[in-house]
């Protein structure tokens, strides 16, 4: 079985993902951290190459060979723009779909920054400098009636 988990940036996909592997003994998937593995990249290079729809080709192809390695996995996906390139994996018996949600309060708490060599660091001055930015990224329309779309 083959579990993946959509959300948005900091919503916190690694972290549950890696829990429900854990207690389901599955073996835990990134995907940015297979992105990185298989291009020799880092995620900052890897945004700036083609377009969103090829990023997005690549990283189902991703999912696609860790599906084909018949294991119990968990994979934790990067925010997805062209849905069609994973309809073919998500329509498959042995994948299970879950989108996580949070408020946009919460992950906005929740963000971190990376330099170009991928090294996470804390900047809570920039993001509360850009706070009206950063929420409404991370707007459901569903949740609250007073984002901006």
């Amino acid at each position: 079985m083959n579990i993946l988990i959509f959300g948005v940036s900091n919503v916190g996909k690694s972290t549950i993902g890696a829990l429900i592997a854990e207690h389901l003994e599955y073996k835990f998937y990134g995907i940015d951290e297979e992105i990185k593995s298989k291009y020799k990249t880092t995620l900052t290079e890897f945004t700036r190459t083609g377009t969103v729809s090829s990023r997005d080709l690549k990283r189902s192809q991703i999912v696609k060979q860790i599906i084909r390695k018949n294991e119990n996995t968990v994979i934790a996906v990067s925010p997805v723009s062209y849905c069609e390139h994973f309809m073919n994996i998500l329509r498959s018996d042995d994948v299970i779909s879950l989108a996580i949600e949070d408020s946009p309060e919460n992950i906005y708490n929740r963000i971190v920054f990376s330099d170009n060599e991928d090294n996470v660091y804390k900047d809570d001055e920039y993001r509360d400098a850009h706070r009206d930015y950063y929420l409404n990224c991370f707007c459901y329309p569903e949740m609250t009636e007073n984002c901006s779309t």
